[in-house]
């Protein structure tokens, strides 16, 4: 008995039209994974780390040490695989 295999797409330009299309979409509707926000890493020790962070700008005792994570888009591209 043969079985037949059921197709999505009649050629691979199709697919990889669809693929394309499909990631365009994700980067559009999905968020980047970062909150725009800024974050106390708590790297600041006038010492060791001399970079105060958004304080610079700010002058505001309360953004020492406070920095603007990146996103995690494309983070494999950019971690090393065992």
């Amino acid at each position: 008995m043969k079985i037949q295999q059921l197709y999505l797409f009649h050629n691979r330009e199709e697919e990889n039209y669809f693929w394309i299309r499909l990631n365009v979409l994700i980067v559009i509707l999905f968020p980047d994974f970062t909150g725009d926000e800024f974050h106390n890493i708590e790297t600041y020790d006038e010492n060791q780390y001399k970079d105060k962070g958004r304080f610079d700008e700010t002058n505001d005792s309360i953004d020492l040490g406070t920095f603007k994570l990146p996103d995690l888009r494309n983070i494999t591209k950019f971690t090393l695989h065992a």
